[in-house]
């Protein structure tokens, strides 16, 4: 797994994940994790089937919401946002990883689904980003427009 970057308290993301990886992740204290990857992306790369095994044998919630590259959809969005938001009152049962191949897509996930839920200011959400090394700035029009910025 490429290093876990913290983007928010409770969200991180990574790139492809093992098993020895989601162990580490649990030790961290991440209790679901988001699995955004689609099979057969890569030779070699684990299987949706051969993560969530993973997951449920070391206790994570697992949550399937693949994203191909540049195939970012509305319907993705709200998946995604629904895996994030799972818990009492929609708000999140514990730390949430999101894995892709290189953390990327779940990076400009998070951001989508914090600006579309008004949880962050936007130039909160690009910080937060880059912090984590996700130059996500070119979304800043779209993740204004999702926030309710007039434009």
């Amino acid at each position: 797994m490429n290093r876990c970057k913290q983007l928010e308290e409770n969200f991180f993301v990574s790139g492809q994940v093992s098993r020895e990886s989601l162990e580490r992740a649990m030790a961290m204290g991440i209790t679901r994790f988001i699995n955004n990857r689609p099979d057969f992306e890569e030779d070699g790369q684990p299987t949706h089937e051969e993560i969530k095994g993973w997951a449920s044998e070391l206790g994570l919630e697992y949550h399937f919401v693949p994203v191909v590259p540049g195939a970012l959809t509305a319907e993705v969005l709200e998946q995604f946002t629904g895996a994030v938001s799972i818990g009492e009152g929609g708000c999140s049962k514990g730390p949430v990883m999101a894995s892709c191949r290189t953390g990327a897509r779940s990076c400009a996930l998070w951001a989508l689904e914090r600006a579309s839920r008004g949880a962050l200011p936007v130039d909160d959400i690009i910080a937060a980003a880059k912090a984590a090394g996700y130059d996500i700035a070119p979304m800043k029009a779209s993740l204004e427009q999702l926030a309710g910025f007039p434009g």
